[in-house]
């Protein structure tokens, strides 16, 4: 039996690297707009940024398609260009209209299947890596907005009909609120929640030093006020920890508990898990030498990490803070 346990995990194992493989190109990307410090290629506008988001542009059309969900009629990219230019140019790098790309997302927009959305924060590797060995899970990344810019930087310059070739300015909560990239991701995520249908999953970091939730997250500014509790049937909270721990944040704790009360009182039935089985699989694509990742032992390598999976199905007559 033993023998035969070792033969299947090696076999799920090889299809897991068989996807990751084969969708590599969107690991290429890992710094985004809600992870990771600027580098300083990040500093300034890309270099060649017309170049790349329009070649992005032509190359999601021409291969990825199929899997992730391209808009129904084909996209002018020259056209995507000129109106994703012409939402910041000009203007001041500090004070970007809300609406800047309303255009661009007409042009482009999200449109995934139900069960498909993948809210992710903290956890950017994991998520990508999860959703691209998943052929039924997509991130923000993985639209068609997402994949033509994400990594790339860039801010205008008030009064000039170019972008900036200066340092871009950060986006800061007194002096600077609305650059050219926070007014873009703010947009984009907002459109993921409102078109998020069927189980929206939204990954968080349990083993992070910091709150797996926080208010100032993307997650948490513009994608939980947004999803629709018409078209949202659960929303799957998953506590991922790293093979070995720490252990930081579980389900009905911390900042989790918090997320979970302001899930249920949008009216959205929500479940919590800590790093479920299909998770850590994926997690010991790298760490298969680990206690945890043995054939044989369950889903925590023989410990308990989160107890049973907390539930929550709100009706009308219950209050917002109550979970079972």
């Amino acid at each position: 039996m033993e023998l035969v346990n070792l033969l299947l995990r090696s076999f799920f194992l090889a299809i897991l690297l068989s996807n990751v493989t084969a969708h590599l190109s969107r690991q290429r990307r890992e710094i985004t707009h809600s992870e990771g410090c600027p580098t300083p290629m990040m500093k300034g506008t890309t270099p060649n940024l017309e170049h790349i988001f329009v070649g992005r542009c032509l190359e999601f059309q021409q291969i990825h398609s199929s899997r992730y969900n391209c808009p129904g009629a084909r996209v002018n990219c020259s056209d995507a260009w000129l109106k994703f230019k012409e939402a910041v140019v000009g203007q001041d790098p500090c004070n970007i209209n809300d609406n800047a790309y309303d255009e661009l997302l007409d042009l482009i927009p999200i449109e995934f299947a139900d069960d498909m959305t993948l809210f992710w924060s903290g956890t950017n590797k994991l998520a990508h890596g999860y959703a691209a060995a998943s052929p039924t899970t997509s991130t923000l990344e993985d639209s068609m907005l997402g994949y033509m810019v994400n990594g790339l930087n860039w801010c205008s310059s008030e009064g000039s009909d170019q972008f900036s070739s200066d340092p871009c300015p950060d986006q800061e909560p007194d002096s600077c609120t609305h650059t050219s990239t926070g007014v873009f991701w703010a947009s984009v995520s907002t459109m993921l929640a409102k078109q998020a249908s069927g189980i929206a999953t939204v990954m968080v970091n349990g083993s992070s030093p910091w709150p797996a939730f926080y208010n100032g997250s993307f997650f948490a500014k513009y994608e939980l006020p947004n999803l629709d509790p018409d078209k949202v049937t659960n929303v799957r909270i998953v506590v991922a920890h790293n093979i070995g721990g720490p252990i930081n944040e579980q389900c009905g704790r911390g900042s989790v508990k918090t997320m979970e009360e302001l899930t249920a009182a949008r009216g959205l039935a929500y479940t919590c898990e800590g790093t479920p089985r299909d998770v850590q699989s994926f997690q010991c694509v790298e760490n298969a030498g680990h206690a945890e990742c043995q054939p044989g032992t369950d889903a925590t390598g023989g410990r308990v990490r989160e107890g049973k999976m907390r539930k929550r199905i709100r009706t009308q007559t219950e209050p917002a803070s109550s979970i079972s």
